[in-house]
């Protein structure tokens, strides 16, 4: 029981430490949060196929994860260890070598480096591995809350929201799939192959918004509250993801998921 919360607590430590080198100034006019994301691809706009490659491999795995996450799960445990690892890889190396002519080379070698080793850790670490995938989907719920609503908890800093969210709930939805395991991941994998397979879409259709443009549709009245303005466009996205979320979990606890139990192999 011990090893199992070691284990537990050192994804969680990745997890936070991640949004923390994020975002280590809370109080300044932009999020550094979004602008660490929005760095790492930008960084691949130089590659002129990059960006349309990163999306389409977005919109074909999203739908994978979405309608096959929990039959597939050893490689949906694989890409989620590898997210959290070379995000946090990148930014790790672009603060160490921030002041390098070779920062985004560097940058982009801890990025895969970084990625796969975590990847590579998690399938063989189940609790960790299931743990993850949970926090994952957490994350990218508390993304789309806070571009929805959860800006008004703080609508002078939008960032402060989303840190708020993204930490209560990636450990809230990581502790869920650790305690329920079959029914919280494939309501997490349907989540969060339903999100990315929108996300990519949304690149190529155009016009995706995100939380990094919460402060361009905020306006300032006289006595100093808030308000924003958010597009249409913003909502028939979420629309599309959650008609996609019921979907692909309609086809999984149906189809594909269907009589398959997932457990720790080490105790089998």
């Amino acid at each position: 029981m011990t090893s199992n919360r070691l284990i537990m607590w050192m994804c969680l430590v990745s997890m936070i430490a991640s949004v923390v080198m994020a975002d280590t100034n809370l109080t300044s006019g932009s999020s550094s949060f979004d602008k660490a994301a929005n760095d790492l691809f930008s960084s691949a706009a130089g590659i002129k196929w990059a960006p349309g490659l990163i999306a389409g491999i977005s919109l074909v795995g999203g739908l994978v994860v979405a309608f096959m996450g929990y039959k597939l799960f050893r490689p949906v445990m694989f890409i989620c260890g590898f997210s959290v690892g070379a995000v946090l890889g990148y930014l790790v190396a672009e603060r160490i070598f921030q002041n390098q002519s070779y920062v985004t080379t560097a940058a982009w070698i801890a990025f895969f480096v970084i990625g796969f080793a975590l990847g590579s850790l998690v399938i063989n670490i189940w609790q960790c591995g299931v743990f993850l995938v949970g926090a994952a989907a957490g994350v990218l719920l508390a993304c789309e809350i806070n571009t929805s609503i959860g800006y008004k908890i703080y609508p002078s800093n939008p960032t402060t929201s989303l840190i708020i969210l993204v930490i209560a709930l990636g450990i809230i939805c990581g502790a869920l799939a650790l305690w329920l395991e079959r029914p919280a991941l494939i309501v997490a994998t349907s989540f969060f192959g339903a999100v990315a397979a929108v996300w990519g879409l949304g690149y190529f259709a155009g016009k995706y918004p995100s939380s990094k443009d919460l402060e361009s549709w905020r306006t300032q009245a006289a006595d100093g509250t808030y308000s924003f303005s958010l597009p249409s466009a913003w909502w028939y996205y979420l629309i599309g993801t959650i008609i996609l979320f019921v979907i692909s979990l309609f086809v999984q606890l149906n189809k594909t998921a269907f009589g398959i139990v997932h457990s720790n192999p080490r105790q089998q």
